[in-house]
């Protein structure tokens, strides 16, 4: 899938990206994260409706409240999803080939900071600008690059001293894949990459095997049909704020960032808990 991406992107403009890119997130990477609600009943073993009210009521307060993070305390919001998403993005990775220790919160943390600032660098004009739109701050790519090399140094300490060194050669090679794709295709395309691929599809590969004990047609189809109410909602309300609004079409990128970042908040936290209870288990 990863080298079929790089095709496409080497063979199409950047419209098509962008379209892919948006079509590839509002999706599966939508529906990655929209049967956190079965998953919270599923570890607390409590299918009461009552409870299960309380526990969406929550949950929608607190994609409520990301949401309005960006527009009162922007600068704030932004930083904070950017490193919840670091350590998001790292234990979905790493929590699988990796013996749990007191470094891994640590080490998952480094490797979504160096997913992200190579992307930062790479696509910087298009980074800098959605910044721009969100905070009102404007940074040099010399920033990132210097923050780069701290998290990729740090990353590579700890899988140094955890022995994992059969992964360093692989990571190595990755890391390069990953420059290529994100220097041939725009920023969209670039995330919905690796948001969509290597780490949405792993991600319900996790959750299925957690819910229903195995991945097979009939698992896949109980997942979605589960979690299909509250995919709707976030694509409806997503597109609603934007035309009810009349947001202007060059704040689309940051309007659809700033949406991205709202729904994550409450998702980390629950498949967080859900890694944390099967290894309980």
């Amino acid at each position: 899938m990863s080298v079929l991406a790089l095709i496409i992107a080497i063979l199409t403009n950047e419209y098509i990206q962008n379209i892919l890119g948006i079509i590839a997130i509002l999706s599966i990477g939508i529906v990655h994260g929209a049967n956190d609600l079965k998953i919270i009943s599923t570890f607390t073993n409590n299918d009461n409706s009552s409870i299960r009210l309380k526990y969406f009521s929550f949950y929608l307060l607190t994609v409520i409240m990301g949401g309005l993070l960006f527009f009162f305390l922007p600068s704030f919001a932004l930083l904070f999803f950017v490193l919840v998403s670091c350590f998001h993005f790292g234990e979905q990775h790493w929590q699988s080939k990796i013996k749990p220790d007191k470094y891994n919160s640590l080490f998952y943390f480094f490797y979504g900071g160096v997913i992200f600032l190579l992307l930062f660098i790479i696509k910087h004009q298009d980074v800098s600008k959605v910044i721009f739109e969100i905070t009102g701050v404007n940074f040099e790519s010399i920033f990132f690059q210097i923050l780069f090399l701290i998290f990729f140094l740090f990353y590579f300490i700890i899988i140094f001293f955890k022995r994992e060194f059969t992964f360093l050669f692989i990571e190595i090679l990755l890391f390069l894949f990953f420059v290529l794709v994100f220097s041939n295709s725009t920023l969209i395309y670039s995330f919905s990459f690796y948001f969509v691929i290597w780490h949405s599809l792993p991600s319900l590969e996790s959750q299925l095997k957690s819910l229903y004990g195995e991945v097979s047609s009939t698992s896949i189809f109980s997942y979605v049909k589960s979690s299909v109410l509250y995919w709707l909602m976030s694509i409806l309300g997503l597109f609603s704020f934007y035309y009810f609004f009349e947001i202007q079409s060059n704040y689309f990128l940051p309007l659809f960032f700033s949406f991205l970042a709202a729904i994550t908040f409450p998702h980390v936290i629950v498949i967080s808990l859900m890694f944390q209870t099967n290894k309980n288990n």
